[in-house]
């Protein structure tokens, strides 16, 4: 199962609508789709269960979500962002999963924090920031050593000398003449015998010294590029930081800019000239284009806020039964097309999103319709606030699935 999250994303959402509602039926597509893989394990299943068993096929699709969300954070944040809604409003029904159920969402919800609070470079609760390791600037000194010894040219100078030393040792192309034997030409012999005696003293030196000096600068060489590697590296990380801090700062101020401003770009006017319901859904897709797929809890809530106070300017009464709202829209029949990315879910359950959508075409599904197909009551009292936040998670799952498919490309 967790192998079919990868491959088909979208998946997820529909999963995720299953498994905070016990209630759905067992013909729904996600059933069949998870009977056909338990069946490849254990093709008996129909013999012990003749009816498709909901429980269990819902059991494993609880621990391949619990599997993906630890896994990766987007996942997390497409399970957190298509249940928060139901949930906080009462619509879900989790049955005899209920503790299991709670557990995962909670999880999904701090892995989804933790990373968009880290990734929007906000201060964190709890843990101190990581320092930078310090890059030292100094390296130790050369080490030259040409020294030699005596032994190593004793063998020449001896030969230069005499030809034997120590008495009675015979040495090889030695001086034949010894030098206080008088009207000996000992001179002529010592002369060049010392000469080259001195010049490979002289070799073997630089010969010794070309060594040293060749491991020594190699030693040198290699911790003078661990050293510039290390600064480049953390020049990087120090710009790449930068530019995050200035990414953030300036998604933060494009954010609160437009909860000011009350200006769709979308419809390129002021929210002030649209009716609430339509206000609240050009407001939820106008912020996604504000803020990044996976973002912290508080910028929906600055959603919340902003048709708050919209709200208030235009004197508009507090909650609406949600079957209000989708009436509404049905009427106006607002150009939604292309806004928000077409995602398979491969379940008969779908999100309030898609339902949204659907009203553009002046559809408008009734009561028993939209508690068949959302698992929601139409009759749920919502803020405009409420009501905009629910469609803000519905599109912040949608373009996470897009993520997770464009890093399979």
């Amino acid at each position: 199962m967790v192998q079919k999250f990868h491959e088909e994303p979208g998946l997820l959402i529909g999963a995720t609508l299953l498994t905070i509602d016990c209630e759905v039926h067992e013909d729904d597509a996600l059933f069949v789709l998870v009977e056909e893989l338990v069946i490849n394990e254990w093709p008996t299943l129909r013999n012990k269960h003749p009816n498709r068993p909901r429980e269990l096929l819902r059991s494993v699709i609880i621990d391949a979500l619990k599997n993906m969300i630890e896994e990766n954070p987007e996942a997390a944040g497409i399970v957190w962002n298509t249940a928060a809604s139901p949930i906080k409003h009462g619509q879900a029904k989790l049955g005899k999963a209920d503790p299991i159920v709670t557990q995962l969402i909670e999880k999904a919800n701090c892995i989804v924090e933790t990373e968009a609070v880290k990734r929007a470079t906000l201060p964190l609760p709890v843990k101190k920031k990581k320092k930078r390791r310090k890059i030292s600037s100094e390296s130790e000194p050369l080490q030259l050593n040409g020294n030699i010894k005596s032994d190593d040219i004793l063998q020449s100078i001896t030969c230069a000398v005499a030809p034997q030393y120590p008495a009675g040792t015979v040495l090889s192309e030695a001086n034949p003449h010894w030098p206080n034997t008088a009207g000996t030409p000992w001179p002529s012999e010592f002369i060049p015998r010392m000469s080259e005696a001195v010049a490979n003293a002289v070799s073997l030196g630089n010969k010794k010294l070309a060594k040293s000096l060749e491991e020594n600068l190699s030693a040198h060489l290699e911790d003078f590029a661990k050293r510039t590697t290390e600064q480049v590296e953390q020049t990087q990380q120090i710009r790449n930081e930068k530019a995050e801090s200035r990414d953030t700062t300036r998604m933060k101020l494009d954010v609160l800019w437009w909860s000011e401003a009350l200006y769709s770009p979308s419809k390129r006017c002021s929210y002030r000239d649209l009716k609430i319901p339509s206000a609240a859904v050009f407001a939820a897709c106008d912020l996604t284009d504000i803020a990044p797929a996976l973002s912290p809890t508080s910028v929906s809530y600055v959603l919340g806020e902003t048709l708050y106070k919209l709200s208030r300017i235009m004197k508009s009464k507090g909650q609406k039964k949600l079957g209000g709202y989708l009436s509404q829209l049905a009427v106006e029949k607002h150009d939604l097309r292309n806004a928000w990315a077409q995602i398979k879910i491969f379940s008969t359950r779908c999100s309030l999103l898609e339902i949204v959508e659907e009203t553009q075409e002046g559809m408008n599904p009734s009561t028993q319709e939209l508690q068949m197909r959302t698992g929601v009551d139409p009759n749920i009292p919502l803020s405009p606030g409420e009501f905009a936040m629910w469609l803000f998670r519905d599109i912040q799952a949608r373009r996470l699935v897009e993520v997770l498919n464009e890093s399979k490309m």
